[in-house]
């Protein structure tokens, strides 16, 4: 499994959970572990990069990496709070959040200097296209979401299939892979172990 397509399963495993809730009689206790499942596979998965060369990496692309990470922390949020009693407001309010992180996030990196890695250029330029793309695809279903009407199924089966086509095309990394030393590298660092694992 990729690093890109760790992610977009886990972001649509977290957000199909978090609204568990809206379905009447529905359990998210074996969709909750599923989905910690997967985003433990996905951090796993981002030591099989290929290419480059083992060097520690120097502070501007700390920076940069660390500000990646703290936008795309949301996602691991939504995977840990979820639970079967959380509603379609509280579920908007999440993707709404999780959608101005990402956004927010991808205009601070445009403002930086590209990681020093092999391919900082193109991954910063991957990671800035794809973290837009993402933060608008969730503030637009946050919308939906919110518009979610209690005990209606067919709504939410509806929801959770066009979100997931949505999410499918795409990832909040963009078409990035880093080489498995620089991500090894990225999980080290403290704003990145909740997101990546340690």
């Amino acid at each position: 499994m990729s690093f890109r397509r760790g992610w977009t399963v886990g972001a649509v495993l977290a957000s199909v959970v978090l609204l568990a809730g809206c379905s009447s009689g529905s359990s998210s206790s074996g969709t909750t572990s599923s989905a910690a499942t997967t985003s433990s596979a996905a951090a796993s998965s981002a030591a099989s990069g290929t290419g480059g060369t083992a060097t520690a990496l120097d502070a501007d692309s700390v920076t940069w990496f660390e500000t990646m990470c703290q936008g795309l922390a949301p996602l691991s949020d939504i995977q840990k709070e979820a639970t079967a009693s959380t509603t379609a407001g509280e579920a908007a309010a999440a993707l709404a959040q999780a959608g101005t992180a990402m956004t927010d996030t991808a205009d601070q990196l445009s403002q930086l200097p590209p990681p020093a890695v092999d391919g900082g250029d193109a991954l910063a330029t991957s990671v800035v296209a794809g973290l837009k793309d993402f933060g608008t695809t969730f503030s637009d279903f946050s919308v939906r979401a919110a518009a979610l009407k209690e005990g209606d199924t067919a709504a939410l089966q509806q929801f959770g299939t066009d979100l997931q086509t949505a999410l499918s095309a795409s990832s909040p990394l963009g078409d990035a892979q880093p080489s498995a030393e620089v991500q090894a590298q990225v999980r080290k660092l403290p704003a990145c172990q909740s997101v990546f694992g340690s």
